[in-house]
């Protein structure tokens, strides 16, 4: 019974050392899971990848991103909107007076889907996040740090961009797509079906 009691002081002298040294990154942590709204979405399918026969890609689709704001959510408390803003604007390079605009008309101020912006890259997506997720640790004053953790009521939806890393060579042949899920000419149209995958 000794050993469990000096089993169990080694124990909580562990637990308040991590959390006097770690406890804030841990309690964001819990706080960001706990928050977390679980619901169903639809994945896009992305769209199949066109070949020549010595194995050079002539088409295909790379992620994107379409930048959702949720009105709905920025419009629930005064102090989001601002921080939001700044974000979508220092960051994304957005426009503001569409934002605020989307904000305070009637007509869209509870809308929870606006697209602000189509196909943005997934390395301004990362900039973003890297910005709004940035701690104390990242040498933010803590005004800073409680600012950014009112960046509300943006979101990413998944998207995909046809490229054809040969530009025309080929253009008649290989042909393009007109939208995600649809093509009109050439082994884009012929194949269209095949090509297209399900969502």
């Amino acid at each position: 019974s000794l050993l469990v009691l000096l089993a169990f002081a080694l124990l909580l002298v562990r637990i308040t050392y991590i959390n006097a040294t770690s406890g804030n990154k841990y309690k964001k942590q819990v706080l960001s899971q706990a928050q977390q709204k679980y619901e169903s979405q639809t994945l896009p399918a992305k769209r199949g990848d066109i070949y020549d026969r010595n194995g050079n890609l002539l088409a295909t689709s790379n992620k994107v991103y379409n930048v959702i704001l949720d009105c709905k959510v920025v419009n629930e408390n005064e102090d989001y909107a601002e921080p939001t803003i700044r974000a979508l604007t220092q960051v994304l390079g957005l426009n503001e007076e569409k934002i605020r605009s989307l904000l305070n008309d009637k007509r869209t101020s509870q809308s929870q889907y606006q697209i602000l912006k189509k196909q943005l890259s997934m390395d301004k997506k990362k900039e973003f996040e890297k910005y709004k997720n940035a701690d104390e640790e990242s040498g933010l004053t803590s005004a800073q740090v409680k600012e950014r953790s009112n960046i509300k009521g943006v979101w990413f939806e998944e998207d995909y961009l046809r490229s054809y890393p040969f530009n025309e060579t080929a253009c008649d042949t290989i042909g393009f797509t007109l939208e995600r899920d649809v093509a009109d000419t050439g082994l884009e149209g012929y194949y269209n079906s095949t090509l297209t995958g399900v969502d």
